[in-house]
């Protein structure tokens, strides 16, 4: 069986209790670096680099007879990797706990209002922000700093909270007016936005 096993957050505390037999009983474990790490207290996994080094992975060892983990970041169907590999392969998803969870938790919010939108290898576009309370994923090119220069010129105004490396030690939850210069302090975020 291929399962995809979301990690939660990325601190193993987070992990579940599905989650740790899932990845106690299976033969193979595979995932991104930061996946990796994430459970290397728990099980042996290989690193892998590339979507294509983990269909590649699959396609080799997927009629072994054993059972294979891919490693996801957060909850692998919520703006997840359990979308495409479903479209190849027969999977069983076990759920994390999503950075959407882990940041609204945090903020005493409730999700009810919120709309989650990816700009994740996406072009930003105006008719993406149609509610007031968004969360946002964010990625190397539509950075915190440049979703909030965006909105500004876009003529919104209120409030960014940046959630950087959300579970972990240095784990940073800071609170910027639209348009404000942010300083990103790590690649690993998500935003969530209350428009005036």
């Amino acid at each position: 069986m291929i399962y995809v096993v979301g990690i939660g957050p990325g601190n193993p505390k987070y992990l579940t209790n599905e989650a740790e037999d899932v990845l106690f009983k299976s033969k193979f474990v595979i995932g991104f670096n930061r996946a990796v790490d994430s459970v290397d207290e728990f099980t042996e996994a290989t690193e892998v680099k590339t979507l294509k080094d983990i269909t590649d992975f699959l396609d080799t060892h997927k009629d072994l007879g054993e059972d294979i983990v891919v490693l996801a970041s957060g909850d692998p169907s919520f703006f997840g990797i359990a979308e495409y590999l479903s479209k190849k392969y027969e999977i069983e998803v076990v759920p994390g706990i999503s950075t959407v969870s882990y940041l609204s938790s945090k903020l005493k919010i409730s999700l009810n209002e919120v709309k989650t939108i990816s700009f994740h290898g996406r072009e930003i576009e105006k008719s993406m922000i149609d509610s007031k309370k968004l969360m946002v994923y964010t990625d190397s090119k539509n950075t915190p700093n440049r979703v909030s220069k965006w909105l500004s010129e876009m003529g919104y105004s209120g409030t960014i909270v940046a959630g950087f490396n959300l579970s972990y030690d240095d784990e940073s939850i800071i609170k910027f007016n639209i348009g404000e210069e942010i300083h990103e302090y790590s690649d690993l975020n998500i935003l969530y936005v209350e428009l005036a």
